[in-house]
């Protein structure tokens, strides 16, 4: 079953609630990207009023030190192993 990437971004709202998320990474200024990345327990964090207007995400490992990854939602492939569609 797929998600439309609206209710799949909806389910990573809430920060109490684990998701699996699969994506692709993409830095422009670094003119690195390409790599899939599976998160099985992750849970979003950081400020909503810049990811709005970069229409990208961060996300989070729980249990994990490393720093948050930032996502851009059109490269996000799954939500809790359900393919998205724009």
């Amino acid at each position: 079953m797929a998600l439309s990437l609206h209710d799949g971004l909806n389910i990573t709202e809430d920060s109490q609630r684990p998701f699996a998320i699969e994506f692709v990474t993409f830095d422009q200024s670094r003119k690195k990207g390409g790599e899939i990345i599976k998160l099985t327990n992750a849970v979003r964090v950081g400020a909503k009023h810049n990811q709005k207007a970069n229409d990208t995400i961060s996300v989070k490992q729980i249990g994990n030190s490393n720093h948050p990854y930032i996502v851009h939602t059109h490269l996000i492939l799954s939500i809790n192993e359900q393919q998205l569609f724009v």
